[in-house]
């Protein structure tokens, strides 16, 4: 039996022989696959860390867009609310009669009437204060509310640029602002001068909306990191807005290189200290400031060397270069087997009814595998296309069937159309039509729902309220009804005018043709876990199993067999259909009822959670 020193002799001897043999393998191994490979890991490590920084600041822009979005959303709205309380001639009436009025009575009754006009153009609650600059001789002036004499304003820094636009609306930077119900508040304003229209060249007043700068703050907080820095310009290069209320009014050193680059972009640019700096910018459309967002260039480095995950690329790529030559060995062995799997795969593919996928292919080595790439590549693709196309077709309709069951009308004519038969009814001194029209103008308020087609749970059952009370001035004394209801009905979101249907039926099929006794209307509502309960009960005539069953049928054309002629078998097949497609199969309404002992109308809905734009109309 050999000892261990012979056979480590024998081992090494062999090794040795081994590499005699092999050192051109070796030589060409170094030069043909290490060194090459060295100089192409290194030139991609400097490329890789260039378009890593290139994606970080992309992204970063794409964010600062989008907060720039929400920005200008919220100056709009701003925006929107000063220019419909310019064009309020019933304001500006009042305004102008309450200036030239020297007893405290009929200023009294002025007051009170703009004090409502105002309370209702304050529809968002991120409008802080809506303000009334008058003429130091009025009345108004000592209200202190919401109206202030015009000499406040005259110390403002930017009052007369406010007088030079003419009535155009003026951006004022972020200033602190004391208010004797809320103390010192920052804020952001929108004003303008107040032209009459009977004298254009006439002023009586400046009308200022107030944003707190807590609402950009909030909108600003969920972006950019400890150390960045982000503020906003005029188009003279003035900080406007900065969390650092030291630089509001500075002058930015870089605001040649902003206006220069468009709306948006990128600058790198050098501080004073020789440390470089990235500026990522957007302009706001309703201002004409731009948004900018100040990020040093180490932290643009740190946050692409988090994305580079290159260590373990290296390691990998060296041990597949250490390996390469076994596997290269071992490739020659697998090549007939692999060859004739791929050959087993595309007969496996072409008996499946896929054999349109056969495309000419240069014959040879690694002709079956490149076929079978091409085959794949192209089955992949038209099954992505294909699923794109049944994903899309689907959402398009379920769109349009939910659009298709909810009317369109123009809820401005309406508003100001149902506004001016109110003012008429008030001059006219018929306080019933005035009612009367105001709740169906809230009536339709709450079902438009300024288009969107969901609204919470608490404004369905405001909805009803106004429905009922309609029903009740137009059937004086012939029902009651009793909304019974739990709290926090507001966070949870359902189809519009689902439950109306169901009340309008109870109203005209149950308690309209009661004779006997006086009707009695119960609207529930229950949450039991994730589902939402909703009864209608009615004391009314009842009906019978067949005629429950007819409502809800649909016939072969598409149409629904009706009963009555206010049409609300359409309306309750309407609602159902609604609920199927809202919450999915299982959701729906249903019925107990019983001639001469009224109906309860039950349905289920999912306790969905409001997301942006289901929450209550204001």
């Amino acid at each position: 039996m050999p000892s261990d020193s012979t056979a480590w002799k024998e081992w090494t001897g062999r090794w040795l022989h081994w590499l005699r043999s092999a050192k051109w393998w070796i030589v060409g191994y170094l030069f043909l696959i290490v060194l090459p490979g060295v100089i192409l890991l290194n030139f991609f490590d400097r490329r890789s860390n260039t378009i890593l920084e290139e994606e970080v600041t992309r992204s970063m822009l794409q964010t600062i867009r989008q907060a720039g979005l929400n920005v200008s959303y919220q100056f709009n709205r701003v925006a929107d609310v000063s220019n419909t309380l310019l064009m309020n001639t019933r304001l500006q009436d009042d305004l102008f009669h309450s200036q030239n009025q020297a007893e405290i009575g009929p200023v009294i009754d002025y007051y009170n009437e703009m004090d409502a006009i105002l309370l209702s153009a304050k529809t968002s609650a991120d409008i802080f204060r809506i303000r009334l600059f008058v003429h130091p001789g009025s009345l108004l002036t000592g209200e202190q509310v919401h109206f202030f004499s015009i000499a406040q304003l005259e110390s403002k820094p930017w009052y007369r640029q406010v007088t030079q636009r003419n009535g155009a609306i003026y951006w004022t930077p972020l200033y602190e602002e004391r208010f004797i119900d809320q103390g010192t508040v920052p804020v952001l304003s929108c004003a303008r001068m107040l032209r009459s229209f009977r004298q254009l060249d006439q002023s009586y007043g400046v009308l200022v909306v107030d944003v707190q700068a807590q609402v950009i703050q909030s909108i600003l907080a969920n972006i950019g990191s400890p150390n960045e820095r982000l503020y906003m310009v005029d188009q003279e290069g003035r900080v406007v807005y900065d969390a650092d209320r030291s630089t509001i009014g500075t002058e930015t050193k870089i605001h040649e290189s902003l206006a220069s680059r468009g709306e948006d972009g990128i600058v790198r640019f050098k501080l004073a200290g020789g440390e470089s700096t990235y500026a990522v910018f957007t302009t706001l459309g309703p201002t004409g400031w731009k948004l900018v967002s100040e990020v040093p260039a180490e932290e643009i480095s740190r946050r692409s060397a988090q994305l580079n995950h290159y260590s373990g690329i290296v390691s990998f790529v060296w041990l597949t270069l250490l390996f390469a030559l076994l596997l290269f060995i071992v490739t020659a062995f697998m090549l007939r087997q692999m060859s004739d799997r791929v050959r087993r795969m595309i007969g496996t593919i072409r008996r499946g009814g896929i054999s349109q996928l056969q495309m000419p292919v240069k014959q040879g080595p690694g002709g079956s595998v490149k076929r079978l790439e091409q085959d794949v590549a192209h089955l992949v693709g038209t099954v992505g296309k294909l699923m794109e196309e049944t994903y899309l077709s689907r959402v398009q309709e379920r769109e349009a069937q939910l659009r298709a069951l909810q009317a369109q009308i123009n809820p401005h004519f309406l508003y100001n159309t149902l506004d001016t038969i109110n003012w008429m009814a008030i001059r006219r001194k018929v306080p019933d039509i005035s009612a009367m029209i105001g709740s169906l103008a809230n009536y339709f308020r709450l079902s438009l729902n300024k288009g969107r087609d969901t609204v919470s749970v608490a404004d369905e059952l405001k909805l009803v309220q106004v429905y009922l009370d309609i029903q009740q001035s137009r059937f004086t004394g012939e029902f009651d009804y009793r909304l019974d209801t739990i709290p926090g009905l507001e966070r949870f979101s359902m189809p519009k005018l689902i439950l109306q249907p169901i009340v309008e039926n109870a109203v005209i099929h149950g308690i309209h043709n009661l004779r006997d006794r006086k009707g009695v209307i119960t609207v529930a509502v229950r949450l039991s876990g994730d589902l939402i309960q909703f009864v209608v009960a009615d004391n009314g005539i009842g009906m019978k199993t067949e005629r429950i069953q007819t409502m809800l049928r649909e016939e072969p054309d598409g149409t629904t067999r009706s009963f009555g002629e206010s049409g609300s078998s359409y309306g309750l097949m309407n609602a159902k259909e609604r609920l199927r497609l809202f919450f999915g199969e299982g959701f729906g309404i249903s019925f107990e009822s019983e001639p001469g002992n009224g109906t309860t109308v039950s349905l289920w809905i999912r306790a969905k959670e409001n997301v942006a734009g289901d929450g209550p109309s204001q």
